[in-house]
């Protein structure tokens, strides 16, 4: 049989793109679409499965050129969509949803913000997020859901803790346990009230992690390693290697002393996003996890 030969029919640019994943339930197969607002046009691309569609989806997004504006991430605190809790405290929209669901269905994943999720899925859900789409969180894996929420707080442009803060924070750590706790009231005192809010909602919710720590494996000393240098980090590059050891610490003791940031109460905010039961995301789960080793301890940083 002689093939009839294939001939373009068109173009698409690649130019401010948009990339997403779509079920297509009717033929039980799965399909992604290219958006172009430039162009005012849209392609769907049918797949036999949804990994074939994540993998060519990933192909194209490494060569997207995209211009959109900055939404969610990369953006400063106070530019980012809020959701108002029962005490009149505005969060972060994204966070309290991410948040909330991880709370609900998957306290006990292994290795929760330690083990990476997959790549190509956690640019998806930031694609979602971003484009502002209806958000179900059950679609997708913990661990992916962990890596978006990490990420938002390391491309913060002022971290958590603001630049500002970091040298009376670490030295404050410096002179040892009892004297940091003492000191935490008036450190957070002298924060912005809207980074209080943030980092004192967070802390709340790592320690609940931290309490199913025999089962995840992730005690307040991993979630430090994990947290540190996204919630406090000096303006540029660590000056010593104490420092990055001081920044661990300190994130501990707060995750550990939570109830001593001023105002600190459990908080019990109602999800930005509608979600359709608890039903648990497909966790990602390794064998044999292995703990992380505490820091060693090193004596107080030098003084000037």
């Amino acid at each position: 049989v002689k093939k009839k030969k294939i001939r373009p029919e068109g173009w698409f640019s690649l130019d401010e793109l948009r990339v997403e994943t779509i079920p297509d339930d009717v033929r039980r197969r799965f399909m992604f679409c290219l958006t172009s607002e430039a162009q005012s046009c849209r392609v769907g691309l049918f797949f036999p499965d949804r990994n074939a569609a994540k993998n060519w989806s990933a192909r194209i997004r490494g060569h997207v050129k995209t211009n959109r504006k900055k939404v969610l991430f990369g953006v400063p605190l106070e530019a980012v969509p809020t959701s108002k809790t029962s005490e009149g405290d505005d969060l972060p929209a994204i966070i309290v949803t991410l948040c909330e669901y991880l709370r609900k269905t998957s306290l006990e994943a292994e290795g929760l913000f330690r083990l990476a999720g997959s790549r190509t899925t956690s640019e998806e859900i930031r694609d979602i997020l971003d484009q502002n789409k209806d958000f179900d969180p059950s679609q997708f894996d913990a661990h992916s859901l962990g890596d978006v929420l990490k990420q938002w707080f390391r491309e913060l442009p002022v971290p958590a803790i603001p630049f500002q803060y970091f040298e009376k924070f670490v030295d404050e750590f410096g002179k040892g346990e009892e004297p940091f706790l003492k000191a935490m009231p008036e450190l957070f005192n002298a924060i912005p009230k809207r980074n209080l809010m943030l980092v004192r909602y967070i802390s709340q919710f790592l320690h609940e992690v931290s309490l199913s720590s025999e089962v995840n494996m992730m005690t307040t000393t991993n979630l430090s390693t994990c947290f540190g240098p996204n919630l406090l980090r000096p303006h540029g590059t660590f000056r010593s290697p104490y420092e990055p050891i001081a920044v661990n610490g300190c994130v501990c003791l707060i995750l550990d002393n939570w109830e001593k940031i001023p105002n600190a109460k459990a908080m019990s905010l109602p999800p930005v996003l509608k979600m359709d039961g608890d039903v648990s995301p497909n966790i990602m789960r390794t064998p044999s996890p292995i703990p992380f080793l505490p820091p060693p301890i090193l004596p107080p940083a030098p003084e000037n």
